[in-house]
């Protein structure tokens, strides 16, 4: 039976991470908020402008793969992805 999921090690340790990381970025964006004193009401609007955009970009995503390709899809939302998780330690502003 291990041989049969060797394999795919690498694929369940790499989606462990990211859900790792994705769990960590939800909690410590708004505890960051808070530390800078951010109004309650910002931080509950970055928290639905999140969710927001999850909903927009699941109704996106389609149109830009098949126009796009999947391949280049991938690594042009990944590297979005990326410069996006990092703008909140460059800009420490509610607003940003």
């Amino acid at each position: 039976m291990l041989p049969l999921f060797l394999p795919l090690a690498a694929l369940f340790a790499g989606a462990a991470i990211y859900l790792a990381g994705h769990g960590l970025l939800t909690v410590i964006v708004p505890v960051r908020l808070a530390i800078l004193n951010a109004p309650v009401v910002a931080v509950g609007l970055v928290g639905d402008g999140y969710y927001f955009g999850l909903m927009v970009g699941a109704l996106w995503c389609p149109v830009f793969i098949r126009r796009v390709g999947h391949v280049r899809s991938f690594a042009g939302f990944a590297a979005l992805l990326d410069a996006l998780s990092l703008a909140p330690a460059l800009v420490p502003d509610p607003r940003a």
